[in-house]
């Protein structure tokens, strides 16, 4: 079995050298989601336009709140979470439902991780007009501190693909990892500040779920768009160094299935 440094080489020369395929294949992805729709692509802001309407029409008339620009903050991090759960859940399967490409076409199956990611962050970048626009309708005018979302954005994707690539070939082995995935990312989804500000939490509770990962890029992201914050240096820091972890986790899963995939699935 090669070095990890040496596997890590060589995967990475093979994924460059497909770069071509895994960006065609995003954006097909993206394509084929609505083929045969009559709206077509259009559907990708359907669901944003609906949450939009919603949460203006509850945290304005229904359940008014002190928070300002609450309904803004909860649409920014839902937008935010779709594309993470979305990666988390059709990360763990997509080398499953690729098993004919990658046994048949001889594509390496690390390529799909890869394309879930790219293609939910795509997408999350397709709705940021509509947040930008929900954000000015309100009365939240972004200052240069949004810029920030420039880097935050990749280092999400990056962290994201390091978590992704070990599950996808974990789920390939284990096919109960896709159902385990799905539960814990629906339970995930209460214990970071998505639709609550850390602010209205115990300070205890805030220490406890600001070990996630998760819970740092959610708030990095606020911070930056809705609170007009420099990014917490400490945090990003942080974040990085997770990346960092899980990645060379992924890494190491890879490299001791990465000869048995074809014929297990």
């Amino acid at each position: 079995m090669p070095s990890l440094l040496e596997f890590n080489r060589n995967l990475s020369r093979s994924l460059y050298q497909r770069r071509r395929i895994i960006w065609a294949l995003a954006i097909r992805e993206l394509k084929v989601r609505y083929k045969g729709s009559v709206l077509g692509f259009f559907w990708t802001f359907m669901n944003p336009l609906l949450l939009m309407v919603i949460y203006t029409v509850v945290f304005t008339s229904i359940f008014k709140t002190n928070i300002p620009h609450y309904e803004v903050y909860v649409f920014s991090g839902i937008l935010l979470w779709n594309a993470i759960s979305g990666c988390l859940n059709d990360g763990a399967a997509c080398i499953v439902q690729n098993a004919a490409l990658i046994t048949k076409a001889a594509l390496p199956p690390e390529i799909f991780p890869i394309r879930v990611v790219l293609t939910h962050f795509l997408n999350y970048l397709l709705t940021l007009p509509l947040l930008i626009g929900f954000s000015l309708l309100r009365g939240l005018v972004p200052t240069t501190h949004a810029l920030q979302l420039l880097y935050l954005i990749p280092i999400t994707m990056l962290f994201m693909l390091s978590v992704v690539l070990g599950l996808s070939v974990l789920g390939a082995f284990y096919r109960d990892i896709q159902y385990l995935v799905n539960t814990l990312s629906f339970a995930l989804f209460f214990t970071i500040p998505v639709t609550y500000p850390m602010s209205i939490l115990p300070e205890k509770l805030q220490a406890v779920l600001m070990l996630s990962p998760l819970t740092q890029l959610i708030q990095m992201s606020a911070d930056a768009f809705i609170f007009g914050k420099t990014i917490n240096l400490g945090m990003l820091t942080a974040t990085l160094g997770m990346t960092i972890v899980f990645l060379l986790i992924s890494l190491l899963i890879i490299r001791k299935f990465h000869t048995r995939i074809a014929e297990r699935i």
